[in-house]
């Protein structure tokens, strides 16, 4: 019971809620205390809802805004969806068709059933044949089944008399086994027609009557003219148990007459493109003719720029008895690996020669296309743009055409070398017998003619290497003006700017070669120095270059300086590279007595001594301090790469004396032997060339106030006191030459270089800088240097290099030095060529992604 009187109280509170400090604004208000007094609020004090108009209407638009943004990435999202869709099945589609058509296409070469048109034009074929299908062509094509995408080829239905007759003359128009009764069939067929060149083919039992019928050389076969063995377009001839027959209207088109003279004069230097290493014998048991195949380059044509007069004479390859001239089509290459696409494959920046040819001999793209891809990027950065190179002065207009030959070779007997198919450019002061130019640079020289190649581009040709063109240079080897303000400037090239600083000096003479292999515009470069012209400027591209012992390879063709201390050397992204041009470059030359001296050490194999981080083991190394005058960003990246060859194994010296450096007399001296020697050397080889009035220093000079305004810079090149002061040093006899050349050979590398690698027993010197009194040194007594890249400069990337000095002939080592440093600092490929980037297009990007979905070969 209850006591009335009694009135019950409620429990005193448990707790109290109550919110956080008031942040500002107005919708914060109306917070009140919360108080719940046995789980029940007994006063409800906050009203949450209670909120301001104003507070009510921020909120809602907040909402709003959020939903619109929210609509406005799915619509972007489902677009997203639906493009990458569009472009799958587009990619997807362009795939099929591709695959489809090229692999009817490789069947139908592999058949050997590719027509002509020549064959079509004259014979009215309408139908062909590929891989057991009928075909004819429409009336608006005249090249029927010469056609790669087949677009205009309308199969035909049945197997109609008319058809397999019209397929068979198409047949017949790719058949040679029935003229020459040769057990090497591929021997007599595999090459196409290359402008104003002439494919020998060296035959033991040769046709003895031939038809002439419009322009057109036929065999007699059974009394019948019945096939063209002169024209063919990018097609296999059938092998030899291939026989047909020709009807009787065709045959009487025909009238028949001997044989035309294939008779080629002869020249002493001439040497055959095709290596002697990949001749096939045919015929066993025969001598009586050499089995071999060359191809000849002719001189330009009469129909270019200069109006040359042609004659047969002037081949400058050598023929052999007995064998006839063989037109080739260049339209297109037969072989299955070119893949016409203009998105290259490669990264021409990065490519080294090695890589390239792992892919050419995988098959992943042929030289024909590797040709293209380069050309295309030289028409891009080099004359283009809103920084033009200026690197390359010339291309040859026949380096597709070779490419072209090059690919069917190695299809047929493999590669001659690593080099094979290589595109590679020369320095413009290295004569080439073709259609290019060689002019040092200098419009003196345009249109003359050379007596014959190079001896390192006959050894090049013979390797498979493509000469790609010529790179520019500081003009005359910058031995025409003595007070430039920076290098790389030519008369006939321009001024050329490093790939990667705005305007930078790319330093010379071998200014082209080295801009040209660090912006990808070749494999590799072959450069020549007197006095740095190697050293100097592959430093500044971040690049390697050496420079060889003078006598290791040969200077004949070569627009000379002083042939006491000229050097010809190679350049390429990586010591690999150099080691395999020099292999390729090196030898004994019949025109040069430098190369025939006794005691010099040249080797075969070079890359033999690259062995990679290992090879610093216990090597002796001297750090060349004296007159050293760098950057303290470059000091500290010198002292550190010190240290990393000792991690590996190198014993440096740090520092060693070189008797000699800073010696100011050491300069002038070379001068003053250059100067002599350039008259007389200059002289000589102006002597064998034709079609130039030019024939001494003397008439260069007049040429050069002739041409005042095209042949002088104001900045550039101002002057030619340099060939003055040569043209007037007369009074200097040879007698005062040998005193004065013994003189600096005994200072410079007795008394100098070899006294310090004796002294120290050293391997080899370090030299921070390639501007220093070694490079003059080692210039004065032909000793040889390498330069490897080092780093960049924080203010603007420009690169460097370190830079590597033995004594003669110590090739093998400074390789071996070179290829372990650049192993343990693989620094090239950090930063890349700025102003040698090509802008990709939408389209282009689309296409390199088709490019690289197809070579997965998923379809």
């Amino acid at each position: 019971m209850t006591n009335d009187g009694f009135r019950r109280l409620p429990p005193p509170p448990l707790f109290t809620i109550r919110p956080p400090p008031k942040p500002p604004g107005s919708l914060f208000e109306n917070f009140q205390t919360i108080e719940i007094l046995n789980g029940q609020c007994v006063r409800p004090s906050l009203n949450i809802l209670n909120i301001s108009s104003s507070s009510s209407t921020i909120l809602h638009k907040h909402e709003e805004t959020n939903n619109w943004l929210n609509i406005f990435l799915l619509i972007v999202a489902v677009f997203s969806v639906i493009l990458c869709i569009i472009i799958a099945i587009f990619i997807f589609i362009c795939l099929k068709k591709l695959r489809k058509e090229e692999k009817q296409y490789k069947n139908c070469i592999m058949s050997g059933s590719l027509t002509s048109r020549s064959h079509h034009r004259h014979h009215h074929i309408d139908g062909c044949t590929r891989t057991s299908e009928h075909y004819k062509c429409t009336p608006n094509t005249s090249n029927c089944c010469d056609d790669y995408y087949s677009h205009q080829l309308i199969p035909m239905k049945g197997t109609s008399s008319h058809c397999m007759l019209k397929s068979s003359e198409a047949l017949r128009c790719s058949t040679l086994g029935n003229i020459i009764n040769d057990e090497d069939t591929p021997q007599n067929h595999q090459y196409e027609y290359i402008p104003e060149y002439m494919l020998t083919m060296s035959r033991h039992r040769h046709p003895s009557i031939v038809c002439h019928h419009s322009h057109q050389l036929y065999h007699q076969t059974n009394n019948t003219c019945n096939l063209p063995y002169t024209s063919f377009s990018r097609s296999y001839l059938m092998p030899q148990g291939v026989t047909t027959t020709t009807s009787t209207s065709e045959s009487s088109q025909c009238t028949c007459s001997s044989p035309p003279s294939t008779k080629v004069v002869q020249e002493e230097s001439s040497t055959p493109l095709l290596a002697p290493t990949i001749f096939k014998e045919s015929h066993k048991g025969e001598t009586s003719s050499p089995k071999s195949m060359m191809i000849g380059w002719t001189r330009r044509n009469s129909s270019s720029s200069t109006k040359r007069k042609i004659t047969q004479q002037q081949y400058s390859f050598l023929t052999q008895l007995h064998s006839i001239h063989i037109s080739l089509n260049s339209s297109r290459s037969f072989h299955s690996c070119t893949t016409y696409t203009d998105i290259p494959l490669i990264d021409p920046i990065t490519a080294t020669i090695k890589s390239l040819a792992e892919d050419l001999s995988a098959c992943r793209y042929s030289s024909f296309d590797l040709v293209r891809w380069y050309l295309t990027r030289i028409d891009a950065v080099n004359r283009q743009g809103f920084h033009p190179l200026h690197a390359v002065i010339e291309t040859n207009p026949d380096a597709l055409t070779i490419a072209n030959a090059l690919d069917q070779e190695r299809h047929i007997y493999g590669s001659r070398s690593l080099l094979h198919g290589i595109p590679i450019l020369i320095k413009d002061n290295i004569a080439t017998n073709d259609k290019m130019e060689t002019t040092a640079g200098s419009l003196a020289l345009v249109g003359s003619l050379v007596p014959r190649d190079a001896f390192i581009v006959q050894r090049l040709r013979q390797a498979g290497a493509i000469i790609l063109g010529k790179t520019s240079l500081s003009e005359w080897s910058n031995f025409k003006s003595d007070n430039s303000t920076r290098d790389g400037w030519s008369a006939r090239g321009g001024l050329s700017n490093s790939a990667y600083v705005a305007d930078g000096d790319p330093s010379g003479s071998s200014s082209g070669s080295a801009i040209a292999t660090s912006a990808g515009l070749c494999a590799a470069a072959i450069g020549t120095e007197t006095a740095g012209s190697i050293v100097m400027p592959s430093s500044l591209a971040n690049i390697v270059g050496i420079k060889p012992t003078v006598g290791l390879t040969s200077r004949s063709g070569i627009i000379p300086i002083s042939h006491d201390h000229d050097s010809v050397g190679p350049m390429g992204k990586t010591v690999e590279d150099v080691a395999l041009l020099l292999e390729i470059i090196q030898g004994v030359d019949s025109r040069d007595y430098a190369t025939q001296q006794i005691g010099i050490i040249r080797h075969q194999n070079y890359t033999q001594f690259l062995l990679g981080i290992e090879g610093l083991r216990h090597l002796r190394l001297g750090v060349i301090r004296q007159d050293i005058h760098i950057s303290n960003e470059r000091e500290d990246k010198i002292q550190k790469a010190i240290e990393l060859m000792r991690f590996h194994g190198a014993i440096v010296i740090d520092p060693v004396n070189v008797s000699g450096i800073g010696d100011k007399n050491l300069l002038n001296d070379l001068v003053s032997l250059f100067r002599y020697n350039f008259r007389h050397d200059i002289s000589n080889y102006l002597s064998e060339l034709k079609n130039t009035r030019m024939k001494s220093l003397r008439d260069l000079i007049e040429f050069n106030i002739e041409h005042a305004d095209q042949q002088f810079h104001d900045v550039y090149s101002p002057n030619q006191n340099i060939f003055i002061s040569s043209d007037m040093q007369r009074n200097f006899t040879a007698n005062d030459y040998a005193n004065l050349y013994n003189k600096t050979r005994q200072f410079d590398g007795q008394y100098g270089i070899d006294a310090t690698l004796i002294q120290y027993k050293l391997d080899a010197l370090i030299v921070a800088d390639t501007k220093h009194y070694i490079t003059y040194m080692a210039s004065s007594v032909g000793y040889p240097l390498i330069v490897v890249p080092l780093g960049f400069n924080e203010s603007n990337n420009e690169p460097y290099g370190l830079m590597f000095a033995g004594t003669a002939w110590s090739e093998s080592i400074l390789l071996r030095i070179a290829h372990g440093f650049e192993q343990a600092l693989p620094i090239r490929n950090t930063i890349r060529p700025k102003y040698a980037e090509q802008i990709i297009s939408i389209r282009q990007f689309l296409l390199r992604i088709i490019e690289f979905i197809k070579n997965l070969e998923l379809f």
